[in-house]
């Protein structure tokens, strides 16, 4: 199955290792990064918002809302 195209402002979730703290949070897809990378934003549960700190996530280790349990 192909991987859907990315854009900025979708809601994707993070299914990576590298960045502990964000695994299996849903991530708002800010900016595309050289290589594959993107600058992602973390939703924050408690305050029901996306987080204004970004962090870099790798294309691999973003799938769709809807793929969570598939990865």
């Amino acid at each position: 199955m192909a991987k859907p195209r990315l854009r900025r402002g979708m809601i994707m979730r993070y299914v990576g290792d590298d960045h502990a703290f964000m695994k299996g949070l849903k991530v708002k897809l800010i900016a595309p990064i050289r290589g594959g990378w993107w600058d992602v934003a973390p939703w924050i549960e408690k305050d029901e918002r996306f987080s204004w700190v970004t962090s870099d996530a790798r294309r691999k280790d973003l799938v769709p809302l809807d793929e969570e349990g598939k990865s």
